[in-house]
């Protein structure tokens, strides 16, 4: 069985086998009252090597985290990368959301600050359909499989 009719070519098939999945989830944390201002709400988190090797279990995912980047007046877009989004795909809502409080309390020095309200999210890894992201070229990738 195809799962394309009319079958893929195979220089088609060959280009689809020599790309690889990303692991990448993406969260849109709802704020009731914004922190940031207007325009200003980015905020990159990079990570010292003792951060990460002295990570927790419980919300080790959060060193995951790339980055937060404002959608509109009240809502931030996180996005989670490589094996922590495999964990985070796994989490209930609750935990998610404790977790970005926890990040952006640490980030900004402000553990007064209040955390999102809900979430939204598609959990793509764990989806049947999709399992996984974005992709991207791997070595065995030709030339002719982007024309």
């Amino acid at each position: 069985p195809h799962l394309f009719l009319p079958p893929l070519d195979d220089g088609k098939i060959n280009a689809i086998k020599n790309m690889r999945p990303g692991r990448v989830s993406k969260i849109i944390l709802h704020f009731s009252t914004p922190f940031w201002f207007p325009g200003e709400g980015t905020i990159n988190f990079i990570w010292t090597n003792q951060e990460l090797e002295t990570s927790d279990e419980e919300d080790g995912w959060i060193t995951g985290v790339n980055g937060m980047y404002e959608v509109n007046s009240t809502d931030l877009r996180m996005w989670v990368v490589g094996e922590a989004a495999n964990v985070v795909d796994t989490l209930p809502d609750d935990d998610v959301i404790a977790g970005a409080t926890k990040l952006i309390r640490k980030f900004l020095g402000n553990s007064e600050l209040v955390g999102p309200k809900r979430i939204t999210r598609h959990t793509w890894l764990t989806d049947p359909y999709s399992l996984g992201t974005w992709s991207y070229p791997s070595i065995h990738s030709q030339h002719q499989d982007y024309t």
